[in-house]
Order: structure tokens, then C-alpha cells, then sequence
């Protein structure tokens, strides 16, 4: 059994959540928490993941146009059954009542950065203290670095030994593998193996041609003990987050259409290249020369919409796609 503590769902961007939940049955993953991103703020698909189970988990966004409609969006996402949000940590010096909320809320945040949360990690630490009974949970390796920040800074030391901070490890691949190694080897160990989750980040793997057995084996690559790989691999999360009490599931009613404030920008898909097929080279740049090549459009721009026409072509099979895919 495998527990799957990062996931996106949602689309344009992300997964559709049919598409995860096959993801869940092919690969051993039982249990999941996943949530939608400012660039996807598909709110209204990740909370049709919520049946009252608990199986899936889900985290919403601190979205709105100020503070006040900011709070009416965090308190309409708990009451609807959200478990909690990721936040980023610039966006919590934006608005560090964000906190509050949640605390009051009974709520977790999860908090997404660099460095080990060092710019914020003295008002985590404090939320911990404050809210006895919450935990806060970091996917990406909480931000790994060189381990020497734990010496140089004791807000990040603080906030790594706290009982109730949880370290999702996702992403292995992507960062520097000099330091990621050093990194997760010694929070594994500072936190005794008790306080370290594991974490797909799917679909972004995908994107970059990698299966979820290998983002597994990485993890599991730092011991070879059991216990400790049960822990990481199920046992963790199943004593932090899953074994909560479900919050109970009531329709999403939100002061803002999610939407309307995403941030725009591209998918980083295939960032080390596309090995694309040796017959498609000179067809594609062929017929985009033939459309007006440089002076009209990238050819990225030109790939990604001769793809979305074949996909809409599609879309029949695939109501669930809808009018999404025009947003891509």
C-alpha cells in the first residue's frame, strides 16, 4: 500500500480526476491528497474528489481580489470539506493571517518553498505552538539546500524538530542531485523516519517521461530498513493525516470564480527536451514554415496547437474535457 501525499488534479493543467484515480488503482496508491495550483485553480474538480471517505484528501488555494474576499474564499473551501491549502510561502508573507484562518478553522496548511521555509519559518513554528493540534506539511523537501542552514539558522531548525511538521519528498529528480541527496538523507534522519511522507507531484513527472515506480525506489533507495520504508511510504501519513476525522463534504460556494484568478503562464513539460520521433522533425517545421514559421509564431506555439486540434477533434470520447482544453 502507498499513500500519494501530493498530487494535482484539474485541468486545463493537471489530471483529470478519473485519470488520477486510474493513476491510484495501476500503481498501489490507496489513499491520496491532492490539490489544485494558482496556475490551475481547478477548485470545483478537486472537491468533487470528496465522498466523505476520506480516501482522498483535498487542499484548496488562498485565492481572492483582497483580504476580506481572500478569508470568505478559505472559510467557503473548509466548510465545503477541504482539508487544508497550499500556500506558498511568499504568499504567507503577503498575508500571514492566512495562518489564523486556518488555525481557527481547524485546517493544514501546506506550504510550498525554498530553503527550508527559512522566510517563514519562525511564523510556522509559531503556528505549530499556537494550534497544538494541527501539523503543517511541506511538499518538495520543505526546499532542500545545504543541511549547514539547520547550524546557520535555528528558525529552520526549530521548525524541522517540531513534532507536528511533515516533509513531503516529491521532486527528487528535478533538483540538484549534489545537494538533494544530502538533503532528504538528513531530514529522514532528523526526523527520526516518523515525520517524512512521500509524494508523486503527478502529472509534472509525466511531463518529464518519468513512472511513478521510479519516483518510489528513489525514496526508498535512502534505507533499507522496513520499518522505515512502511513508514514513509504509508505509515507517516496514515498517523498524520489520514486517521483525522473527515470533514464533512457540503457544496463549494465560492465569492469568486477561481478562474478568473489563475495565473497564466506555460507548462514546464518536457524540460530536459522532447525526444520526439525521428519521422517528425522536418514535417513539423515544414508545416510551420508553411504557416508562417518565425514570423508568425514560435514553433512551441504552432506544436502545442496543432495538438490541441487533434485532441478537440477527440474530445467526443472524452466529455469530461469539455471546454477546458480551448484554455490550455
Amino acid at each position: 500500500m502507498l499513500i500519494d501525499c501530493y498530487a494535482h488534479v484539474g485541468t486545463p493543467r493537471f489530471l483529470l480526476l478519473d485519470d488520477y484515480r486510474s493513476v491510484m488503482r495501476a500503481t498501489g496508491i490507496s489513499k491520496a491528497m491532492i490539490c489544485p495550483f494558482e496556475n490551475c485553480a481547478d477548485l470545483v474538480q478537486v472537491h468533487s474528489a470528496l465522498d466523505g471517505s476520506g480516501t482522498i484528501r483535498a487542499y484548496g488555494l488562498p485565492m481572492g481580489r483582497d483580504r476580506a474576499e481572500t478569508e470568505r474564499g478559505l472559510l467557503a473551501q473548509l466548510e465545503a470539506g477541504f482539508e487544508g491549502f497550499r500556500i506558498a510561502e511568499t504568499r504567507l508573507a503577503e498575508m500571514p493571517e492566512i495562518l489564523d484562518i486556518i488555525g481557527r478553522g481547524g485546517g493544514i496548511p501546506m506550504v510550498v518553498g525554498s530553503r527550508g521555509l527559512a522566510s517563514q519559518a519562525r511564523r510556522l513554528r509559531a503556528f505549530l505552538d499556537r494550534w497544538s493540534d494541527s501539523v503543517i506539511v511541506s511538499p518538495h523537501f520543505a526546499g532542500p539546500t545545504e543541511v549547514s542552514i539547520f547550524e546557520q539558522d535555528p528558525d529552520v531548525a526549530a521548525l524541522f524538530d517540531h513534532p507536528n511538521f511533515y516533509v513531503v519528498y516529491s521532486r527528487q529528480t528535478l533538483f540538484d542531485q549534489r545537494i538533494i541527496g544530502d538533503w532528504a538523507a538528513h531530514v529522514a534522519e532528523r526526523t527520526g523516519w516518523r515525520r517524512v511522507v512521500w509524494g508523486s507531484e503527478l502529472p509534472v513527472p509525466f511531463w518529464r517521461d518519468e513512472k511513478v515506480g521510479s519516483l518510489v525506489a528513489w525514496a526508498e533507495a535512502l534505507t533499507g530498513d522496513p520499518v522505515r520504508l512502511a513508514d514513509l511510504r504509508r505509515n507517516n501519513a496514515e498517523r498524520a493525516f489520514f486517521s483525522r476525522p473527515v470533514r464533512p463534504v457540503a457544496p463549494l460556494r465560492l465569492p469568486f470564480d477561481p478562474r478568473d484568478l489563475e495565473v497564466r503562464n506555460d507548462a514546464p513539460m518536457w524540460p530536459f527536451g522532447f525526444p520526439a520521433d525521428t519521422r517528425l522533425p522536418a514535417l513539423l517545421v515544414h508545416e510551420w514554415r508553411r504557416a508562417g514559421g518565425e514570423d508568425k509564431e514560435p514553433l512551441s506555439q504552432f506544436a502545442s496547437r496543432l495538438m490541441l486540434e487533434a485532441l478537440d477533434a477527440r474530445r467526443g470520447e472524452n466529455p469530461a474535457l469539455g471546454n477546458d482544453a480551448q484554455g490550455m
